[in-house]
This record gives C-alpha cells, sequence and structure tokens, in this order.
C-alpha cells in the first residue's frame, strides 16, 4: 500500500505530463508480506492512488502474471530479473511501456521494470 501512496505522489508530481496508469491487484495468498492479498483492495486502499490518469483492475486469476512471464520467457529484451514475484504472481512491481505500445498477442517489452514500488518511484520518474 505505501508503493500506492508513493505513485500518487509521483502522478501528482508529473501532473501536466500525458499518460496512463494501470493498476493490476491480483491475489497474492497469504504470506507475512501480504496477509490479506486474496481478495479485491477495498476502497480505502484503491483511494491511495486518486489521479484520473489511473484505472484499476481486480485479476483474481492472475491473468495478468501469467502474461507477464511468458512475455518474458519468449520474447528477448524483457527484464526477468526485476520482475518481483512470489509463487508466481508478479507484485509490487512497476513497469514502463514506450508511448504507442500495444498488447497484441504478448504485451509489448517494458522500457523499465523494477519494485518493491515504494523502492522504485525515483527511477520511475526518469522513464516517463
Amino acid at each position: 500500500m505505501r508503493g500506492a501512496s508513493a505513485l500518487d505522489k509521483l502522478l501528482q508530481h508529473e501532473s501536466d505530463r500525458k499518460f496512463a496508469v494501470l493498476i493490476v491487484w491480483e491475489r497474492v495468498g497469504r504470506t507475512r508480506f501480504a496477509p490479506a492479498a486474496t481478495k479485491p483492495p477495498p476502497s480505502s486502499v484503491l483511494s491511495r492512488t486518486s489521479d484520473a490518469r489511473v484505472a484499476q483492475f481486480w485479476d483474481g486469476g492472475q491473468l495478468t502474471s501469467s502474461a507477464f512471464q511468458d512475455a518474458a520467457q519468449k520474447h528477448s529484451g524483457w527484464p526477468t530479473d526485476e520482475l518481483v514475484s512470489h509463487e508466481g504472481v508478479i507484485w509490487d512491481t512497476l513497469l514502463v511501456f514506450a508511448p504507442g505500445g500495444r498488447w497484441d498477442d504478448a504485451p509489448p517489452v517494458p522500457i523499465y521494470a523494477g519494485g518493491a514500488v515504494v523502492d522504485v518511484i525515483d527511477e520511475v520518474q526518469k522513464h516517463l
């Protein structure tokens, strides 16, 4: 949740820039890091990122993580070492894609990937 707050601060700082932000919340399973990440986040968590450029989605089937991991294995250029994962779920990770990138049969290769979000937010800003 600290990552969502850090992202919101970045978006406030970059309020004049045009880009879209997609936040995908996935079922992570019960861990000491995410004890309640087995259901969609409550509105109190979603509201931590309030910028109009943000769309948030719940992916309980972990389809997004599967697609990113599949793309990372099949397509060169994917930053596999930077994908923060736990039991096959990519989480607490920011991916930045070039303008005009399209997700056709596979997601495009990101120009930046890193996590934990709160730790990489300054680096992300350099890639916007």
